[in-house]
């Protein structure tokens, strides 16, 4: 599986692939924006809620990374509305908090998967890789 990933990564076949990072710490968003766009991917970044909501109206998206907690509103909750928007977009749950309460309730918003900060990035790109291709992207 990992030679697969990376040969599909090594054509990077995702350069129309786009990916909204929300996130309320603007290192993690301006981190994860510049290693996706080394990737090949075209990444956006919202800081609360409002500014993702924003973008997903005015944009389409194939992949979302949602951070469980922001200051507007619930990571869980604005995956539900982005969901909403365009059903058929990835979802990635990020969370610093372990506790396995906090996963549960993270997964009973339909996320594809689930990372805790910090997140271990070769693994996190091989899910964005996995779950974009299963769109039909490669």
């Amino acid at each position: 599986m990992q030679a697969q990933t990376e040969a599909i990564r090594a054509t990077k076949p995702f350069s129309n692939a786009r990916i909204l990072i929300v996130d309320d710490d603007l290192e993690i968003c301006e981190s994860l924006t510049m290693i996706l766009e080394m990737e090949g991917y075209v990444a956006d970044k919202a800081m609360c809620g409002q500014e993702a909501i924003m973008f997903a109206r005015s944009r389409s998206y194939d992949l979302v990374l949602v951070d469980s907690r922001l200051p507007d509103i619930q990571g869980e909750r604005l995956l539900q509305i982005l969901k909403g928007l365009a059903p058929d977009m990835a979802a990635i749950m990020i969370s610093g908090n372990q506790s396995p309460d906090s996963s549960a309730l993270s997964l009973n918003c339909c996320p594809d998967a689930f990372f805790i900060k910090p997140m271990n990035m070769e693994r996190l790109l091989e899910k964005i890789c996995e779950l974009i291709s299963k769109q039909g992207r490669v």
